[in-house]
Protein backbone atom coordinates (compact mmCIF):
# COMPACT_ATOMS: atom_id res chain seq x y z
CA UNK A 1 0.00 0.00 0.00
CA UNK A 2 2.94 2.38 1.02
CA UNK A 3 4.93 1.69 -2.36
CA UNK A 4 1.75 2.33 -4.18
CA UNK A 5 0.94 5.67 -2.61
CA UNK A 6 4.46 6.94 -3.46
CA UNK A 7 4.47 5.54 -6.92
CA UNK A 8 1.39 7.42 -7.19
CA UNK A 9 2.80 10.83 -5.72
CA UNK A 10 5.69 9.88 -8.30
CA UNK A 11 3.79 9.91 -11.24
CA UNK A 12 1.62 13.07 -10.33
CA UNK A 13 4.95 15.06 -9.97
CA UNK A 14 6.27 13.45 -13.35
CA UNK A 15 3.27 14.33 -15.55
CA UNK A 16 3.31 17.84 -13.77
CA UNK A 17 6.51 18.55 -14.51
CA UNK A 18 6.20 17.10 -18.18
CA UNK A 19 3.29 19.27 -18.95
CA UNK A 20 5.27 22.75 -17.90
CA UNK A 21 6.74 24.01 -20.63
CA UNK A 22 8.99 26.72 -20.13
CA UNK A 23 8.04 29.42 -22.52
CA UNK A 24 11.30 31.56 -24.38
CA UNK A 25 11.17 34.98 -23.57
CA UNK A 26 9.92 36.54 -27.42
CA UNK A 27 7.57 38.46 -28.71
CA UNK A 28 5.63 36.76 -31.37
CA UNK A 29 3.45 38.34 -33.86
CA UNK A 30 1.07 36.13 -35.36
CA UNK A 31 -0.82 37.25 -38.78
CA UNK A 32 -3.73 34.92 -39.32
CA UNK A 33 -5.88 34.89 -42.90
CA UNK A 34 -5.21 30.83 -44.45
CA UNK A 35 -7.87 27.99 -43.66
CA UNK A 36 -7.88 24.37 -43.56
CA UNK A 37 -10.13 24.74 -46.74
CA UNK A 38 -8.74 23.79 -50.25
CA UNK A 39 -9.53 27.43 -51.57
CA UNK A 40 -7.78 26.47 -54.78
CA UNK A 41 -10.86 24.87 -56.77
CA UNK A 42 -13.90 26.83 -58.29
CA UNK A 43 -16.50 26.35 -55.56
CA UNK A 44 -16.07 26.17 -51.82
CA UNK A 45 -18.57 27.24 -49.46
CA UNK A 46 -17.02 30.67 -48.19
CA UNK A 47 -18.97 30.48 -44.84
CA UNK A 48 -16.72 27.21 -43.49
CA UNK A 49 -13.67 28.85 -44.79
CA UNK A 50 -14.08 32.26 -42.73
CA UNK A 51 -15.03 29.51 -39.87
CA UNK A 52 -11.82 27.38 -40.72
CA UNK A 53 -10.08 30.76 -40.35
CA UNK A 54 -11.10 31.55 -37.41
CA UNK A 55 -10.60 27.82 -36.00
CA UNK A 56 -6.98 28.28 -37.70
CA UNK A 57 -5.83 31.13 -35.74
CA UNK A 58 -7.58 30.38 -32.54
CA UNK A 59 -5.11 26.96 -32.79
CA UNK A 60 -2.35 28.58 -33.32
CA UNK A 61 -2.67 31.14 -30.80
CA UNK A 62 -2.97 28.06 -28.45
CA UNK A 63 0.08 26.77 -29.69
CA UNK A 64 2.11 29.79 -29.54
CA UNK A 65 0.94 30.86 -25.82
CA UNK A 66 2.38 27.49 -24.39
CA UNK A 67 5.48 28.25 -25.93
CA UNK A 68 6.23 32.12 -26.29
CA UNK A 69 5.95 34.51 -23.20
CA UNK A 70 4.39 37.58 -25.77
CA UNK A 71 1.93 36.84 -28.44
CA UNK A 72 0.00 39.06 -30.67
CA UNK A 73 -2.50 37.86 -33.30
CA UNK A 74 -4.04 40.06 -35.94
CA UNK A 75 -5.89 38.96 -39.50
CA UNK A 76 -4.06 39.41 -42.40
CA UNK A 77 -6.22 42.27 -43.68
CA UNK A 78 -5.58 44.80 -40.44
CA UNK A 79 -1.30 43.73 -40.70
CA UNK A 80 0.79 46.56 -41.74
CA UNK A 81 4.54 45.71 -42.04
CA UNK A 82 5.45 48.56 -39.27
CA UNK A 83 3.48 46.12 -36.76
CA UNK A 84 6.61 43.35 -37.09
CA UNK A 85 9.01 46.08 -35.36
CA UNK A 86 7.48 45.52 -32.03
CA UNK A 87 7.90 41.66 -32.26
CA UNK A 88 11.28 39.58 -32.22
CA UNK A 89 9.60 37.59 -35.19
CA UNK A 90 6.34 37.58 -36.95
CA UNK A 91 4.83 34.19 -38.21
CA UNK A 92 2.81 34.91 -41.77
CA UNK A 93 -0.15 32.67 -42.16
CA UNK A 94 -1.96 35.14 -44.34
CA UNK A 95 -1.63 37.43 -47.29
CA UNK A 96 -1.68 41.13 -46.29
CA UNK A 97 -2.48 43.49 -48.57
CA UNK A 98 0.53 44.69 -51.18
CA UNK A 99 1.97 48.00 -50.76
CA UNK A 100 2.95 47.86 -54.40
CA UNK A 101 0.43 45.64 -56.54
CA UNK A 102 1.91 43.18 -59.14
CA UNK A 103 2.51 44.79 -62.61
CA UNK A 104 2.43 43.02 -66.13
CA UNK A 105 4.91 44.29 -68.12
CA UNK A 106 4.06 44.47 -71.91
CA UNK A 107 5.66 45.11 -75.68
CA UNK A 108 2.81 46.48 -77.33
CA UNK A 109 0.37 43.16 -77.15
CA UNK A 110 3.47 41.06 -76.27
CA UNK A 111 3.67 40.10 -72.48
CA UNK A 112 7.33 40.35 -71.27
CA UNK A 113 7.01 39.92 -67.59
CA UNK A 114 5.21 39.93 -64.50
CA UNK A 115 6.88 41.87 -61.64
CA UNK A 116 5.28 40.76 -57.91
CA UNK A 117 3.43 42.30 -55.58
CA UNK A 118 5.51 43.49 -53.34
CA UNK A 119 4.45 43.29 -49.65
CA UNK A 120 7.09 44.51 -47.14
CA UNK A 121 9.72 47.43 -48.30
CA UNK A 122 13.25 47.03 -49.48
CA UNK A 123 14.49 47.90 -46.36
CA UNK A 124 12.33 45.38 -44.33
CA UNK A 125 14.92 43.65 -42.01
CA UNK A 126 12.37 42.11 -39.48
CA UNK A 127 12.34 38.11 -38.95
CA UNK A 128 9.43 36.56 -40.97
CA UNK A 129 8.39 33.00 -41.02
CA UNK A 130 5.78 31.69 -43.84
CA UNK A 131 3.87 29.08 -43.65
CA UNK A 132 2.97 26.83 -46.34
CA UNK A 133 3.21 28.84 -49.58
CA UNK A 134 3.08 32.40 -48.47
CA UNK A 135 7.37 32.03 -48.48
CA UNK A 136 7.04 32.31 -52.50
CA UNK A 137 4.03 34.63 -52.38
CA UNK A 138 5.29 37.14 -49.92
CA UNK A 139 8.97 36.73 -50.87
CA UNK A 140 8.94 37.06 -54.70
CA UNK A 141 9.53 40.60 -54.73
CA UNK A 142 12.54 40.04 -52.83
CA UNK A 143 15.87 38.60 -54.68
CA UNK A 144 17.98 36.31 -52.55
CA UNK A 145 20.94 38.57 -52.31
CA UNK A 146 18.70 40.90 -50.32
CA UNK A 147 17.82 38.03 -48.04
CA UNK A 148 19.23 38.49 -44.68
CA UNK A 149 19.60 34.24 -44.04
CA UNK A 150 22.33 34.50 -41.11
CA UNK A 151 19.53 36.11 -39.11
CA UNK A 152 16.84 34.40 -39.92
CA UNK A 153 18.81 31.10 -39.17
CA UNK A 154 19.37 32.50 -36.02
CA UNK A 155 15.93 33.46 -34.82
CA UNK A 156 14.31 30.09 -36.83
CA UNK A 157 17.20 28.16 -34.17
CA UNK A 158 15.79 29.66 -31.49
CA UNK A 159 12.47 29.02 -32.36
CA UNK A 160 13.00 25.42 -33.14
CA UNK A 161 15.06 25.11 -29.41
CA UNK A 162 11.72 27.07 -27.98
CA UNK A 163 9.45 24.18 -29.42
CA UNK A 164 12.13 21.05 -28.90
Amino acid sequence: MKNSIILSILLIVNVLTIGAVKKTKLKILYVGGHSNIETFVNSYDKEENEKSIIERTVSFETFLHQYFTDVKVVQAEVYNHMMSYDYDVTIMDGVPSPIAPHQDVMDGQRFIKRIPAQYFPDDFDRPVITIAELGKTLGAHISPAECHTDELESYTELVIQSLS
